[in-house]
């Protein structure tokens, strides 16, 4: 006997793990940090002073899962992500002079070869140069 007056409960829809949020705008600044950060580039650590962030803001928080967004200029791929707040994160570029103006930014997950989310959003070398922690 069943003491449950309720109807079958819905299942939840399942997570789409591969979506992508729109990113609604983009700040690109240069950043000089007090003190210097090391950066690990094809296998060798590096220790870099100053370098070019972009701080993206989304339509949604990024899905959690093992795989982490990863900020395209071009086909350079900026991997190194810190999130901000809820829908704002911020992708720094280590080598920036492999950055080209112009360069259209898409957004993917950090796979190999991955499909990109194109943007409405160009590189344009900043002029803007911020200190941080």
């Amino acid at each position: 006997m069943s003491i449950d007056s309720g109807g079958r409960v819905k299942p939840p829809k399942p997570l789409d793990l591969w979506r992508l949020p729109e990113i609604t705008d983009i700040s690109i600044y240069r950043i000089r940090f007090k003190r210097p950060r090391r950066f690990t580039i094809l296998g060798k650590d590096r220790v870099i002073s100053e370098t070019i962030a972009f701080t993206i803001f989304t339509s949604e928080p990024f899905v959690i899962r093992a795989l982490g967004p990863v900020l395209f200029v071009g086909d350079t791929a900026l991997t190194v992500a810190e999130g901000e707040g809820d829908r704002r994160y911020r992708f720094l570029a280590p080598e920036p002079q492999r950055l080209k103006t112009g360069s259209p930014i898409f957004l993917a997950w950090n796979t190999s070869d991955p499909p990109r989310k194109a943007t409405r959003f160009k590189y344009e070398p900043p002029s803007a140069v911020l200190e941080d922690q």
